[in-house]
């Protein structure tokens, strides 16, 4: 696994908002929001700030938090130019590994393994974060089949803001008309979306431009969130739309148009152990002692 700037071809960065629990990989470029801008330990490099490579988004951070990041990044990519062919992304203690990293599953989302900070160094870390070959390394998928995405999305966040993304991704044309119902009543999620593993660079680009689009349009004809959890609801939102531009081009490029969501979802299944064979890695959360917002679920 190598760094573009050494003449490789994988760009992978971790984003991250406070000091790095886990040191990073020599080749992993570290990228900086918030308050991590402003000093790190002696022991980190410096990287790359959110002010630097994207001073438009700084100001948005606090309503974005690390999807702001993604939106710098695409920056750094662009101007390694063809020289990147993948793109990874990892935050400060979260990633995807095509194998087993932990042996635990958080209680609360038993989708997500647990590994504790100090079993990793950074020969560790940069094993699990090889793709070793793959084109995709993403998020496997946990079904949605009785709320669907629109409920399930309702059941933790506030409905109306998913409905005002949506109708701005149709207008900007990120969605095609007849793809709408098909999103919101999508079966799987894919968690992290487009922000969270390795993807091949050129499909990366495309739909991460195709996200900050979306959400700029938000910004501007939207009122911000109100405070409090649901602060950050356009960041939900890409973590949404970027699942479904995932599983529709995991589902050959032509998303749902054209097919009614309940005919999509006879045919879902075999499709996600199709793709799911070939791109699903495990989603990780790294653990810290006195950091108890995920329990291991029991044996």
């Amino acid at each position: 696994m190598t760094d573009p700037a050494a003449g490789g071809c994988l760009l992978y960065a971790c984003v991250t908002h406070v000091p790095l629990i886990v040191p990073m990989p020599g080749h992993v470029q570290v990228v900086r929001l918030g308050a991590a801008q402003d000093g790190w330990p002696a022991a980190e490099p410096r990287g790359h700030l959110l002010r630097e490579l994207a001073p438009e988004w700084e100001p948005h951070h606090p309503l974005l938090g690390g999807t702001a990041g993604t939106f710098a990044l695409r920056r750094l990519v662009q101007a390694r130019g063809e020289a990147v062919r993948q793109v990874g992304l990892c935050q400060y203690r979260k990633f995807v590994a095509p194998s087993r990293v932990g042996r635990e599953r958080a209680e609360s989302f038993r989708s997500m393994d647990m590994v504790a900070a100090g079993a990793l160094d950074p020969a560790t870390l940069s094993r699990a974060l090889d793709p070793s070959g793959r084109e995709f390394v993403v998020a496997g998928p946990f079904p949605m089949r009785r709320a669907r995405l629109l409920g399930q999305y309702a059941s933790v966040h506030r409905a109306q803001d998913l409905l005002r993304f949506t109708a701005e991704a149709a207008e900007l044309g990120v969605l095609e008309p007849a793809e709408v119902h098909a999103f919101l009543d999508e079966g799987e999620f894919v968690p992290g979306g487009l922000e969270l593993g390795v993807y091949p660079a050129a499909f990366w680009l495309r739909e991460v431009a195709a996200l900050e689009a979306v959400v700029r349009r938000c910004i501007e004809r939207h009122p911000a969130p109100p405070e409090g959890p649901q602060r950050r609801a356009w960041s939900f939102c890409c973590e949404r739309l970027g699942s479904y531009l995932l599983l529709r081009h995991f589902r050959g490029g032509g998303g749902a148009a054209g097919r009614g969501p309940r005919a999509l979802e006879r045919f879902a299944h075999w499709r996600r152990t199709h793709w799911s064979r070939r791109h699903a890695g495990h989603l990780t959360l790294v653990t810290e002692p006195g950091h108890g917002d995920y329990v291991a679920a029991r044996a």
